[in-house]
């Protein structure tokens, strides 16, 4: 997925079971494609949760991997926000 087609895959920002993504995500993205980096993925600013099996609720990420040709693929997806405590790294760089 190219960087411009991004924007249509954010979700709405600000649901309590459903932590979006927007353009603030992205820019920090970008701030750390560098060529040492093999991949990089960024979840919402809302943060992660405390563990809880009452009330589920899902976070969104943007995820950069470089590819063989050295270009930058882009994704978007959804995964549990549950952590630990509600604690864990929002920015994994690799």
């Amino acid at each position: 997925m190219k960087v411009t087609e991004l924007k249509h895959h954010f979700g709405k920002r600000g649901n309590s079971s459903a932590r979006a993504v927007d353009e603030e995500e992205l820019v920090e993205l970008l701030g750390h494609l560098k060529p040492e980096n093999k991949r990089v993925k960024v979840y919402s600013n809302y943060g992660f949760v405390t563990k809880s099996y009452n009330f589920p609720c899902k976070i969104q990420f943007i995820e950069a991997k470089r590819q063989k040709d050295g270009a930058w693929d882009f994704n978007v997806g959804w995964e549990s926000a549950a952590r630990k405590d509600g604690i864990g790294d929002r920015i994994i760089v690799e």
